[in-house]
């Protein structure tokens, strides 16, 4: 409410923002390069260090609530994605409460299984000073760690820009099936605008 965002002291990047969005409701955000689209990503994980206004979280203003729990409470995902040096399983399942026959099922849908199967599994070793992985398996790994660690906010920026186009269509056909609830509001075309 009210909310002006920026980088430095007095040149704000975001200027008066009022918006509101309802638990469910799903929200694209559309316009040219420089237009705030990413800068609304950083405030909404409240990255930005000048700002002035209110921003909340389920009607509480989030200079009265732990900034940690907040952000505990966003899946976010880019087109930079990363990856830990560490095994397949442990970028998946960062909680590590999923069992490997879970871990198994969505690799199996995410198409790469075999992949992976042929290579160590779930104990395959990720490397990300030289990496060995393509740019597609890596979106969705981390795609797949969204699902598997689901959060009631989820930030997607571009995350299938650079993805040819198998691994762009397994990302929408995942993000139907688990991040599509019949609960949530679509908004029209003429409501976005």
């Amino acid at each position: 409410k009210n909310y002006y965002a920026g980088y430095t002291e007095n040149n704000y990047v975001l200027k008066n923002l009022n918006i509101k969005i309802f638990k469910g409701q799903k929200i694209g955000i559309i316009g040219r390069t420089g237009a705030g689209k990413s800068s609304l990503i950083s405030a909404l994980l409240v990255y930005f260090e000048n700002i002035e206004g209110n921003l909340f979280y389920k009607n509480i203003c989030l200079s009265k609530i732990n900034l940690k729990m907040y952000r505990s409470n966003i899946s976010y995902i880019s087109q930079e994605c990363f990856l830990f040096n560490d095994t397949l399983r442990n970028n998946l399942d960062i909680s590590n409460n999923k069992s490997d026959e879970y871990l198994i099922s969505l690799l199996t849908e995410a198409n790469l299984i075999d992949y992976f199967k042929n290579n160590d599994g779930l104990d395959f070793k990720i490397d990300t000073d030289n990496i060995n992985l393509s740019e597609g398996i890596i979106q969705i790994i981390c795609f797949l760690r969204i699902i598997i660690n689901l959060k009631p906010i989820i930030i997607m920026d571009e995350v299938s820009s650079k993805l040819d186009y198998n691994s762009e269509n397994t990302i929408e056909r995942l993000k139907v099936k688990y991040l599509n609830d019949k609960n949530w509001t679509d908004i029209t075309r003429d409501e976005r605008f």
